[in-house]
């Protein structure tokens, strides 16, 4: 068994690969493109150095979290595409990291 903090060491948060293989997916039934033509996009977000106890380091995660789904999601064609795939990539990010924090963080962000 693992605990937390190896896991977290041994193995950065590989971000948006659900959400960058949807987003596509989405993109071809809007636009009647075979999916197999469309180019996915995964970013790391690394956070090794990071302790997700303390508040400034949730808060600089969850940046690189959005920075990254930025860079994965430009690449959409529309815009209603590109935001599904931005707000895909963060739940999807923050979820896999299986951190309290971050997700009371992000559930706050999101909350409106």
């Amino acid at each position: 068994m693992f605990h937390p903090k190896v896991l977290k060491n041994l193995a950065p948060l590989l971000l948006l690969s659900a959400a960058a293989v949807l987003a596509p997916t989405i993109a071809s039934a809007s636009y009647g493109d075979s999916a197999a033509s469309q180019v996915t996009s995964i970013r790391v977000v690394r956070y090794h150095d990071l302790d997700l106890s303390q508040k400034d380091d949730v808060a600089t995660l969850y940046a690189r979290i959005r920075r990254a789904a930025t860079e994965v999601c430009k690449a959409s064609a529309a815009s209603a595409v590109q935001l599904d795939c931005y707000q895909e990539a963060i739940a999807t990010a923050v979820a896999r990291i299986h951190s309290p924090s971050l997700t009371a963080y992000y559930q706050h962000r999101t909350a409106g």
